[in-house]
């Protein structure tokens, strides 16, 4: 029914789901999605959960935003499968299990959103997206990242909350993370978030190869039970000195938690 509304809808309109829980079948053929979104509509979610069916696959996406331009979600309650899945939840065994995947989708908006339980990621950025919003969203208990991006330019994360990650590394509340060299993470503002109960790192921007430029995170809390922040693989973060001196003097300090 859901899929039947999105398709039926022209540019402009918004799809408002009745209130309700819906059991989503994940896997459509190769599509490996349960509802998949075309651009130009509103997709109000205020009053519906969405709740994934069981399954045995390692990758899927609850919401699919491939291809996509001028998209909003507003609202609404994604459960992801990860306590039903039908395989292995050793940590060990990683995943794709996404409850939102945006690829190539540009001026996307998510607002008020609540994402959980996902096998893998609570919401999930890739393939040269751009223009990303996402505001006054909950990601909590997510298996592997609240929020994953690996390709995208101008992402504004704000007032936002991600807790409880954790099962599969690197179980950060936000990762930020090209996956090869021609990939880039530009211009991200990270502001006014709360992170607590995350097993990895609150941020986390690993430099594995791609290009980093312009990454803020301002007036964010931190349970200080994780990481704050991790930065790692040789990005040129102009370390002052006095910084260095104090890793060097406290990096095998137990509680010391500044040594990323």
């Amino acid at each position: 029914m859901i899929q039947e509304m999105i398709d039926s809808a022209k540019a402009g309109d918004t799809v408002k789901i009745p209130a309700g829980t819906y059991n989503i079948d994940l896997i459509h053929g190769p599509e490996k999605a349960g509802i998949i979104l075309k651009s130009g509509i509103t997709l109000d979610l205020t009053d519906a959960t969405l709740k994934a069916n069981p399954t045995s696959e390692l990758g899927y996406r609850i919401l699919k935003v491939w291809d996509c331009d001028d998209v909003t979600i507003i609202g609404g309650n994604i459960i992801g499968d990860r306590d039903i899945h039908l395989g292995s939840t050793e940590w060990s065994v990683g995943g794709f299990g996404h409850g939102i995947c945006l690829r190539r989708a540009n001026r996307i908006r998510i607002h008020r959103t609540h994402v959980s339980r996902c096998f893998a990621d609570g919401i999930y950025i890739d393939g040269d997206s751009s223009d990303v919003v996402v505001s006054n969203v909950v990601s909590d208990g997510n298996r592997r990242q609240g929020l994953s991006a690996i390709w995208v330019n101008n992402l504004l994360v704000t007032n936002c909350t991600f807790s409880n990650t954790g099962g599969t590394p690197p179980g950060d509340g936000i990762d930020l993370e090209c996956d090869s060299p021609h990939q880039h993470i530009k211009n991200v503002l990270i502001d006014r978030c709360k992170f607590f109960n995350n097993e990895g790192s609150c941020v986390g921007v690993n430099g594995s190869p791609g290009t980093y430029q312009n990454i803020r995170i301002t007036n964010c809390s931190f349970d200080m039970k994780s990481q704050p922040i991790w930065v790692a693989g040789g990005l040129n973060l102009g370390t002052p000195w006095w910084a260095m001196v104090l890793n060097r003097l406290l990096e095998f300090t137990p509680t010391y938690r500044w040594w990323g």
